[in-house]
């Protein structure tokens, strides 16, 4: 069996992390895997996977209707007579949805990583409405995105869920690092307004003997520098975009995800795995990763003042915190790429 993956390109995001350790825990199956990029070139690729011998293309497509792009795409998928395709992500969904049907590659599944009830306009889907006859299946990644996809007209027959998955042996807690007068909240993920950065700006910003690192890029991230300049007295560092996400994690000592929704929340399942406490918002997907008190405390979505209380009564409570990530830790068995593969091959009927 021959697979072919799409995606727009590799980055901090849940979903291309997730491509990633899905590569690679395929390709440890001995199963012919082919990544192509639309939004990258192949050096790019090359170094997100870590492995120049990966089959990688990279057909950069400067919009939908790149029709030289289109050209090259299609002659790839023919020439190479995949048995399926996976895409990731709306622009990779749509592109390789079409490019694989009209290359005759008999199974399509398209996967779906976000509630995108405020971020998809009408228009894309709609798109999705018309591509789901194309595909063999839809997979959500959690029931909340299944519910999502159900609400705004994709057939519930098409849907099967199969959670995320992360390679949970790259997370574990450094016992020993510098010493830190300062108490360390970290935040990993895309500097947007589903991420709830300013609301943890506002809560981080009526603590004391605390630092904030935030890892990530994205459209808010000068607006939100901004915001962080004008606490008085905060300890907030801004890293950008960072290949070394597990060692940040080993260091910090509480890990805070503030998102006002949520399609999965992979970062949540690597610092369960890192064996961190957990403080995140209470949505529906999160809910599905950890429970409130037991491997996580949970708050109301955009609360500044919950938020702050929350992270004052776990920098003030060594055994809570020592419950919480023992617990975490527990929980991540269930976070494995391993048993994403399983479900996915089941689904996609290659085993």
């Amino acid at each position: 069996m021959r697979l072919v993956i799409f995606i727009n390109k590799f980055g901090i995001g849940g979903a291309e992390r997730l491509v990633i350790d899905e590569v690679h825990e395929l390709v440890r199956r001995g199963i012919d895997v082919t990544v192509i990029t639309l939004r990258e070139d192949r050096e790019e690729s090359d170094q997100s996977l870590g492995s120049p011998s990966l089959d990688i293309h990279s057909v950069f497509f400067s919009s939908l209707f790149d029709v030289s792009a289109w050209v090259t795409l299609i002659r790839v998928l023919s020439d190479r007579r995949f048995d399926v395709a996976l895409t990731h992500l709306w622009f990779a969904n749509t592109i390789g949805r079409i490019a694989a049907y009209v290359a005759g590659v008999p199974r399509i599944y398209a996967f779906e990583h976000n509630v995108y009830d405020r971020v998809k306009t009408w228009k894309q889907f709609l798109i999705d409405r018309i591509l789901q006859s194309l595909s063999s299946g839809i997979i959500a990644v959690s029931p909340a995105v299944r519910n999502s996809l159900i609400a705004h007209g994709v057939t519930e027959e098409r849907i099967v869920v199969v959670p995320n998955g992360i390679d949970v042996s790259r997370f574990r807690k450094e016992e020993e690092h510098a010493p830190n007068p300062f108490f360390t909240f970290l935040f990993v993920g895309r500097l947007v307004e589903q991420k709830g950065v300013d609301v943890l700006l506002e809560a981080f910003g009526k603590l004391d003997h605390a630092e904030l690192h935030i890892v990530g890029d994205g459209t808010l991230k000068n607006d939100l520098e901004k915001k962080a300049r004008m606490l008085p007295g905060s300890r907030i560092e801004f890293l950008g975009t960072r290949r070394d996400v597990p060692a940040l994690l080993s260091r910090a000592d509480c890990f805070v995800f503030p998102s006002r929704w949520e399609g999965y929340g992979l970062a949540i399942a690597e610092a369960a795995a890192t064996g961190l406490p957990i403080i995140a918002s209470d949505v529906p997907a999160v809910r599905d990763l950890v429970e409130h008190e037991k491997e996580a405390i949970l708050v109301p979505p955009g609360d500044a003042a919950a938020l702050s209380i929350a992270m004052q009564r776990v920098m003030g409570d060594h055994a809570l915190r020592q419950r919480l990530a023992r617990a975490a830790r527990e929980r991540a068995t269930h976070f494995s790429i391993e048993r994403h593969i399983d479900g996915l091959l089941q689904i996609i009927q290659l085993q």
